[in-house]
């Protein structure tokens, strides 16, 4: 059975240093303890964003890959999606069916 963790989160959230080093270190323990190799994102706010950049940067020493879950597309979205595209900040885009 595959795991996989998830991270949503509040788009004026402000993270601290202490804050970013806890997550990094709990995504770590996640990969290397729980065999956790994939990750969503809700890829909306400043913790989805901050989120996202951290496994990039951890994908240079893992094996994990990131994926966003959109629930709708409209041009707003489409923008971001050609910037995210373009950037490479996930491995996938994730459209589930309403």
């Amino acid at each position: 059975m595959n795991k996989i963790c998830s991270f949503i989160g509040h788009k004026d959230l402000f993270i601290t240093d202490t804050l970013l080093e806890n997550i990094r270190n709990t995504i770590i323990d996640l990969i290397e303890n729980e065999n956790i190799k994939d990750f969503y994102c809700g890829g909306y706010g400043n913790f989805d964003n901050t989120i996202a950049s951290l496994l990039k940067e951890l994908k240079s020493t893992y094996n994990i890959k990131s994926y966003l879950v959109t629930p709708y597309i409209n041009p707003l979205v489409e923008k971001k999606l050609k910037y995210i595209e373009r950037c490479n900040i996930y491995d996938e885009i994730i459209y589930p069916e309403l």
